[in-house]
């Protein structure tokens, strides 16, 4: 049992533990954002991988370099559709900071870019925090599924929405993907 224990802690460690090369997302995000977005910084969220694992990434587009990862919560699947409660990918930027209703009682209206989630703002698709999780890693298990938005720890949030109040240009693009399609 101990042996068993012992091989489940190095996978555990060698997995989480895997840096992810996202050299091309970085360069679609700093080509989109010179079309007139914060051309400072972008969000990557790579929902290829595991719920479980930090897979959003504030990424500092002139160094390239990611400053802060975090967890992110999506919906139960992908699709663009008005009422499926499922999370689009592609572009979005933050559009308009307002009251949720949720965390820490912040939201960023997301304005969806991209021809898989232009009716992101009809959908009520926003950027918001979600008190019933924290910023640690829990992989191999899941996190729970929000309806949809991207939903991420308000300490998380917290960084995102200071980061956001400093910039002149406030629309941070997100670019939203899986690793595995075009």
């Amino acid at each position: 049992m101990k042996k068993i224990s012992i091989l489940i802690l190095l996978i555990f460690i060698s997995f989480s533990s895997k840096k992810e090369d996202y050299k091309k997302e970085i360069c679609a995000l700093r080509n989109k954002a010179s079309k007139g977005y914060n051309t400072k910084y972008g969000i990557l969220i790579d929902y290829s991988k595991s719920s479980g694992l930090k897979r959003g990434f504030i990424i500092d587009l002139n160094k390239n370099v990611t400053i802060y990862s975090f967890l992110v919560m999506n919906g139960k699947g992908f699709s663009n559709k008005i009422g499926s409660n499922k999370t689009s990918l592609g572009f979005t930027y933050t559009h308009r900071r307002g009251h949720s209703n949720y965390g820490n009682s912040i939201k960023y209206t997301l304005i969806g870019i991209s021809s898989s989630n232009f009716n992101t703002y009809k959908r009520n698709i926003v950027l918001h925090s979600y008190k019933g999780f924290l910023n640690i890693e829990i992989y191999p298990l899941p996190i729970i599924k929000s309806k949809g938005c991207p939903t991420i720890p308000i300490t998380s949030f917290e960084k995102i929405d200071s980061l956001i109040k400093r910039q002149k240009n406030k629309k941070i693009l997100i670019y939203s993907f899986k690793k595995w399609e075009k």
